[in-house]
């Protein structure tokens, strides 16, 4: 069992610096993601229930706004059609 505990160890030793890349992309992109929702302002009152026609929805726009900034694109480019069900 100690020689799989060390095999184990050494291949976590030699993968250390590939999951350190990861953790950094991960933490650019939360960044990114989060500096979005604060640039658009994002807040509760946006992820409120609505009558799901999409008239007057400030959560739906906001998040279009979000999805705009983030990827480059035009307002209204990437209409997001989420579903919950209660």
């Amino acid at each position: 069992m100690d020689s799989i505990n060390k095999v184990i160890s050494e291949a976590e030793m030699a993968l250390q610096p590939v999951y350190g890349r990861f953790e950094q992309t991960e933490l650019h992109h939360t960044r990114r993601i989060l500096d979005a929702f604060a640039a658009e302002r994002i807040a509760l009152r946006h992820f409120a229930q609505t009558t799901g026609y999409g008239y007057e929805d400030i959560g739906r726009d906001a998040l279009e706004r979000v999805f705009s900034r983030l990827f480059g694109t035009r307002y209204r480019f990437a209409i997001s059609s989420f579903s919950v069900s209660m």
